[in-house]
Parts: C-alpha cells; structure tokens; sequence
C-alpha cells in the first residue's frame, strides 16, 4: 500500500506486485493479483489499521501459497486474439502463437 501521487506511480506499485509473483513461482510458490478489495476500502484500511486521514491508497492484493493442483503454463488463447490497439478491435500489431516459456 502506498500513498499515490499519480496514475504512473500506481502502474509501477502493480508491476512491482507483478514481479514479485514472478520470483515467487521460481521457488514452486503460486500467487494471484487481485483488486478486489477496492469495493471493501475503507473497511480495509481499519482492519489493517492504516490511517484513512493520512492519503493511502490501495492498489492490488497478492495471495501467495503452495499449488495442490497440477502445476504448469495456463491455457491461454494468444494476445493478439485478446488485446486491442488504441481502440476497441483494432488489431495489436503483432501475433505471438505459442507461448514464449517452456512448460
């Protein structure tokens, strides 16, 4: 959680949470990047005991734990069929059909 001055400050707070799930699953740990605590903010912010007078702003929630299942790349369908450029359904500009890491 971090006080947030600007949109690009929140951006980069979420990347960072991004990574450190990426080093996470080097070490057999799973993780998910959530913001779904934003609807329930304010009863956060109390549970956890941060002052909601000193301008804190929440930005994601990562859960971290062991996997039980099957352990692997997620089927995904490629980017370019999922992600749109500048607008809705204009096209990316670029086709990656496999995945770019090993299974």
């Amino acid at each position: 959680m971090r006080k947030v001055q600007d949109s690009l400050v929140l951006q980069l707070d979420v990347h960072a949470r991004h990574k450190e799930g990426d080093a996470a699953r080097a070490e057999g740990v799973g993780s998910a990047i959530t913001s779904v605590l934003l609807f329930h903010h304010e009863e956060m912010l109390k549970i956890l005991g941060v002052p909601a007078d000193e301008g804190w702003q929440f930005s994601c929630t990562v859960t971290m734990g062991y996997p039980t299942g099957r352990w692997g790349v997620a089927p995904r369908r490629p980017a370019h069929e999922v992600a749109y450029r500048n607008q809705w359904g204009e096209p990316v500009g670029f086709e990656i059909p496999e995945p770019l890491w090993s299974e």
